[in-house]
């Protein structure tokens, strides 16, 4: 079941190249990038600094499963980071990297 995001609502602008097409959206109940569009999520942390979410398999959009971490910055910005499993996530071992500006 989805969890509230509302500590990270909001329109993410990317600053790196290579994620230069790709804003992340939240939603009080959704995550969007990519292909992934208002896909469900299940939480797995959620505070100030870092939000970690499970990709639901029924999001269609090529990346179930898949755990993505946002991590915050004490001047807003926000890394992305994609892992393939649990432990992945507990070993920092990501398989994609972006940067992101503050929330808007």
């Amino acid at each position: 079941m989805a969890q509230d995001l509302s500590g990270w609502l909001g329109t993410y602008a990317p600053l790196s190249r290579a994620c230069k097409n790709d804003p992340i959206v939240i939603s009080s109940t959704t995550l969007s990038y990519g292909k992934c569009k208002h896909s469900i999520v299940e939480t797995l942390v959620n505070n100030k600094n870092e939000l970690s979410v499970k990709v639901n398999t029924s999001s269609g959009c090529g990346w179930p499963n898949t755990i993505i971490t946002l991590r915050r910055h004490p001047n807003g910005a926000v890394d992305f980071l994609d892992f393939e499993t649990v432990e992945d996530l507990n070993n920092n071992s990501y398989q994609a990297y972006c940067a992101y500006g503050p929330q808007s």
